[in-house]
């Protein structure tokens, strides 16, 4: 079956964006027909997608490796400094963050011990035992039981807190399950209702009655851990219906009936019993049956199909993590997830979504990377840049910050004509701290006092805040 998928709102957009991203990633993208304005695939391509999904996301935050990198950058600071017992101390933690999770097993003693060794050295002399260490460490974050846990859980802890709930293969129950029962879980609920609707409609096409009780009897024999209620429901009724009339237009007549609802988000597809709710896309869905007052004549639905479910499935794929050193507090109040949504070409969106995500390192904040984004399109026009819009969310628990970045026309002009003058500011955190008020329209006169109070206070220069 042929599926066109045509872009829509930013978070639909981003789910666009993270399906190619995921097929990319698995070298599959040639696999998708790009167009102006929608993507278009076979629904064949969903086979192995649940595989291609996880591998994303294992990749993207592979977390032994970032341990890893963290222990060489302590050990290095551990070596540059006379006073070291401070860089001890957080080598120490960031082995024993890891062993914590797994105190009833071999791995957590062996990252136990590695820790009390670390905590022994007390000189320069023993410093080539940071190294040694370093290599124990190595072996034991490697071996794929651990490593398979250590990014799961953050992958889940992700898509959990920030887009999904603890809908799905999310659910606390599961949470101590390989990865390949996880998987099952997700592919139960994501992605074989759409492939194996893809053959029954085939089979439809092609007018072969026999294909498509073939489909439907694979289908509804699969083991109940594979099958959704609700499409069990409606197959049933095709079923039925085609032992009644001999007739392969029974298919049709039966996915088209009106007691079902067009999809709210496509108006494609029907849904076959899903509503675009928290579990859809947290940030902004809410809990439909617990809402009536919000909803006109206290009609709570809001139905979604299986595709858009897919599509907004792939939506964490789709964002970009974004950490904003300049903000104050911990580190959860300086990250946030990113898109940019641009009223254009689906490549162009893919390409700007590309060229953001590449630019997310930690020490380069968010806003500095918007600025670069604007000089990129200076040479386009002010149209274009007005019709950039920058979103940024957190979910934290029940509540979230949501932010919209549209550029309106006097600030796409100011950009044209004075985004080098403004790259010039050297404080990059000074810098991203005005890029940011003036996204959001407030008066920078407050942020240049308080930098100068700094600079007279600290006898530095103020040519930063000059320009």
């Amino acid at each position: 079956m042929k599926i066109k998928i045509y872009l829509n709102d930013w978070f639909y957009n981003m789910g666009i964006i993270g399906f190619m991203r995921i097929l990319e990633n698995s070298e599959k993208q040639n696999e998708i027909n790009i167009n102006e304005n929608y993507i278009e695939f076979d629904s064949s391509i969903l086979k192995e997608f649940g595989k291609y999904y996880f591998d994303y996301f294992m990749n993207r935050y592979d977390v032994p490796k970032d341990k890893l990198n963290k222990y060489q950058v302590q050990k290095a600071y551990v070596k540059k400094k006379s006073d070291y017992k401070d860089g001890i101390k957080y080598l120490k933690k960031t082995v024993t963050d890891v062993a914590n999770k797994f105190k009833n097993d071999e791995n957590g003693k062996a990252l136990k011990g590695i820790a009390d060794t670390i905590s022994k050295v007390k000189n320069q002399s023993q410093f080539e035992i940071l190294d040694e260490e370093y290599e124990k460490f190595k072996e034991v974050l490697e071996k794929e039981q651990v490593s398979e846990k250590l990014t799961l859980n953050k992958v889940r802890s992700i898509l959990s807190n920030q887009y999904f709930g603890q809908a799905s293969f999310l659910q606390k129950t599961l949470a101590s399950k390989r990865l390949d029962k996880q998987r099952e879980v997700a592919d139960r609920d994501y992605i074989i209702p759409i492939y194996e609707m893809g053959k029954l409609m085939d089979a439809y096409k092609d007018k072969d009655l026999d294909k498509a009780e073939e489909c439907i009897s694979k289908y509804l024999n699969l083991d109940k851990s594979y099958k959704d209620k609700s499409i069990e429901k409606v197959y049933k009724k095709i079923e039925k219906r085609i032992d009644k009339t001999k007739d392969v237009n029974s298919i049709l007549e039966e996915l088209d009936s009106s007691k079902l609802y067009n999809c709210s988000l496509c108006g494609k597809f029907k849904s076959l019993g899903d509503d675009f709710e928290e579990k859809i896309f947290v940030p902004l869905g809410i809990s439909n049956s617990n809402a009536n007052n919000l909803f006109w004549n206290f009609n709570n639905k809001f139905p979604i199909c299986n595709v858009c479910k897919l599509i907004l499935f792939c939506t964490p794929a789709g964002a970009t993590d974004i950490f904003k050193g300049y903000v104050e507090g911990d580190y959860k109040d300086k990250t946030y997830f990113g898109f940019v949504n641009i009223d254009t070409s689906v490549d162009n969106l893919y390409k700007q979504n590309e060229s953001f995500y590449s630019k997310k390192d930690k020490d380069s904040p968010y806003n500095e990377i918007i600025l670069d984004m604007v000089q990129e399109l200076r040479i386009e026009s002010e149209w274009e840049l007005q019709n950039i819009l920058f979103v940024e969310f957190d979910v934290d628990g029940k509540s979230c910050k949501l932010n919209y970045f549209n550029i309106p026309r006097f600030i796409a002009k100011f950009f044209a004509e004075k985004s080098g003058e403004f790259n010039s500011i050297k404080d990059k955190k000074f810098k991203a701290e005005l890029m940011d008020l003036i996204l959001r329209n407030i008066d920078i006169k407050f942020s240049i006092d308080k930098k100068l109070r700094q600079h007279i206070k600290g006898g530095y220069n103020a040519l930063d805040c000059f320009i």
